[in-house]
């Protein structure tokens, strides 16, 4: 059902597995007792060549290992790799209590502006203490926003037709 999407967000814990990368990915509890990664692997094999941009709000889901020969591997570079045209994710762990404002923010921004410009004014909002839906929380420390990253296509995003 992936490879249909033109538009995903996933909200999820992520593991970065330095070690071991490819078992880096999503993690998802069906049962408490059952705990299953969507790895690298398994994305590195979907035609997500229709998906526009995939927002990932989970812990370590920009992180980046590099291999001799600087060969990268990444959850944004294997979903890249697989086809989609952007890819947000952080690169440290995110707080539920600002990552839903901040991207509710972010994609209020995208109806306007370029992914970018979006990224980068919802990160001055948190800069700023402006972050609506977050005003028990100083969000101005960089811990909150800086870690968010853009990988791919900046540009205006089109879904549709």
């Amino acid at each position: 059902m992936l490879s249909l999407a033109n538009l995903v967000h996933v909200a999820c814990h992520g593991i970065f597995e330095p070690d071991r990368p490819d078992q880096s990915g999503f993690v998802l509890m069906p049962e408490p007792s059952n705990v299953e990664v969507v790895s690298l692997r398994d994305l590195a094999h979907l035609d997500l060549t229709q998906l526009r941009l995939i927002a990932i709000t989970s812990c370590w889901s920009a992180d980046h290992f590099i291999l001799p020969g600087r060969w990268v591997i990444s959850l944004p570079e294997t979903l890249w790799r697989s086809g989609a045209n952007s890819i947000l994710g952080s690169l440290w762990a995110v707080h539920d209590w600002v990552a839903v404002p901040l991207m509710r923010q972010f994609y209020h921004y995208l109806s306007d502006y370029d992914r970018d410009e979006a990224l980068r004014r919802t990160q001055l909002d948190c800069l700023h203490n402006r972050l609506a839906g977050c005003k028990s929380i100083d969000t101005s420390s960089p811990f909150f926003w800086a870690g968010y990253n853009l990988y791919g296509d900046p540009k205006v995003l089109r879904i549709g037709g």
